[in-house]
Parts: C-alpha cells; structure tokens; sequence
C-alpha cells in the first residue's frame, strides 16, 4: 500500500468515495444531511488539496482504497497547533486492513513537521466503525456536541 498526496486528477475517485461518505450520512441523519449529486464540487475539492491542506489517497496498484483530508490550525485559546482531521473514509472492501491507520499515521507525522501536537476530528454518534477506530488509534472524547431541530 502506499500513501500520497491527492492530486487535481484524483478529483473522480475521491467524490466517489466523498459521496459514498455523504449517503452514509444521509442514510443515518436525514434531518440534518441530503442526498447530493458530489459530496463536493470541483472548486471545493481544489480547496480541499492546495498547499495548506493535507490531502492523501491509499492505494494499491491501480486500487485507491480511501483517502484523508485534514489541516493543521492554531487557536489563540488552545496551547499547541492542532491537526484536525475532517475527512477520512476507506473503501468497504479495503477495511480493516490497516488502511485508515496508514492515512492516520501519515497525517500526523506532516501535521507534525507543521508544528501540530494535538489531533481532533469530530465523528457521529451512529458511526459506530469509527468510534471504535479512532479509540483503537488511541483518540479520547474530548467534547459533546448537541443539537436538535427548531
């Protein structure tokens, strides 16, 4: 498997994949999300790839098996820069095999080398997969976020 960064050419595969992420989403919280044609479009996708952002894709072979989509910010209320992860999904028929990890790991060792020393992502409570993901990569629930419809 290799990791790397997520090119302009790539933009196909990973709205694919994006869109998957979207329906699940949908498929669980149809109050909140909706169906889309793209998870994002062309511009937001540019945006999600340039210089300042860290965008990777997993593959093997001609195989993308999943990609990352993170940035690493300052906040004058927190101590230390943070990597926040917002995007990270795995092909079903590439799971468990140790790919989000790989996407995880090569994250934070460029958040690392941008001065980050924390990581935060935010997942929802029915996405139980990646709970358990996330909690196995070492992540504690640092927050609660509430909401419901007025």
């Amino acid at each position: 498997m290799k990791i790397r960064e997520i090119k302009e050419s790539d933009y196909s595969v990973v709205d694919k994949m994006a869109t998957e992420l979207q329906i699940l989403h949908v498929n669980h919280t149809d109050d909140i999300f909706k169906e889309t044609a793209h998870a994002y479009s062309y511009e937001e996708f540019l945006n999600c790839i340039c210089d300042d952002r860290i965008a990777l894709i997993a593959e093997e072979g001609n195989d993308v098996l999943g990609y990352c989509f993170a940035n690493v910010f300052e906040n004058p209320a927190f101590k230390d820069r943070t990597l926040h992860i917002s995007d990270l999904f795995v092909d079903q028929h590439a799971r468990r095999k140790g790919v989000a990890k790989a996407l995880l790991d090569e994250a934070v060792k460029r958040a690392k080398r941008l001065g980050a020393k924390r990581m935060q992502l935010m997942v929802w409570s029915f996405n139980e997969e990646a709970r358990h993901l996330y909690e196995s990569y070492g992540m504690e629930i640092q927050s609660y976020n509430y909401g419901k419809k007025i």
